[in-house]
């Protein structure tokens, strides 16, 4: 292989972002008079952006636009003040990015969050990492699986999707990885499980950060 780039998802693969969120949404569900979940239930119904994740969420007989609207503001509003109660990077996260980093390999961040709160959440934890672009959901950029994202990323690199990794924890970001062509690296630290992300087409599944810098070097 000639990796010279690598595209991360977020939350999951690059932060243990769970708690806040689950906390967010049992916030938001309590606050509309609906039932709640645990962090781990949470973990099902995340990965392919915030408007699928409201709809898992809520009885079925609630998935009307007003429903949704209400518990997606009432859900940001808590988020975006609480989001660091319990978040962190995950265990060797940084020390893998510093590798690639010396090994002249590029970074970048791909995420179905919201691109400020993405932003934010970069600026915040990976201040000190050259990542050369993070990209969310945004007016005009489509969530994962679709493409765009990757694509634009490669685009602006310009690289081939051969020379690219792209690097998640659900089935969501494997199968983003196929419809941009790119090899797909699954991670068992975030939301899945090794047989869901084998199922859903990794190319690869590692259980530790530290892994991937050995696989980009082969």
């Amino acid at each position: 292989m000639n990796i010279k780039g690598v595209i991360f998802d977020l939350d999951g693969t690059l932060l243990d972002t769970m708690a806040d969120i689950a906390i967010a949404l049992n916030h938001g569900l309590e606050s509309i008079g609906c039932p709640t979940f645990t962090k781990y239930e949470y973990e099902r119904f995340v990965g392919g952006g915030l408007d699928k994740t409201m709809r898992y969420c809520l009885p079925e007989e609630k998935h009307n636009p007003e429903t949704i609207d209400q518990l997606m503001s009432i859900f940001r509003n808590y988020y975006e003040s609480h989001w660091l109660a319990n978040t962190s990077a995950f265990e060797g996260i940084n020390d893998m990015l510093t590798m690639l980093l010396d090994a002249n390999i590029k970074i970048a961040v791909a995420t179905n969050k919201p691109e400020p709160h993405a932003s934010q959440s970069m600026q915040y934890f990976f201040a000190d990492c050259a990542f050369d672009h993070i990209l969310g959901v945004a007016d005009g950029v489509p969530a994962k699986p679709d493409p765009y994202m990757p694509n634009t990323i490669m685009e602006k690199w310009q690289m081939s999707p051969s020379e690219v990794m792209f690097v998640g924890d659900t089935e969501v970001d494997i199968q983003t990885a196929v419809n941009a062509g790119c090899q797909g690296i699954g991670v068992t630290w975030g939301f899945r499980n090794r047989d869901e992300l084998i199922s859903a087409g990794a190319d690869t599944v590692i259980d530790h950060p530290s892994e991937l810098c050995g696989i980009v070097s082969k």
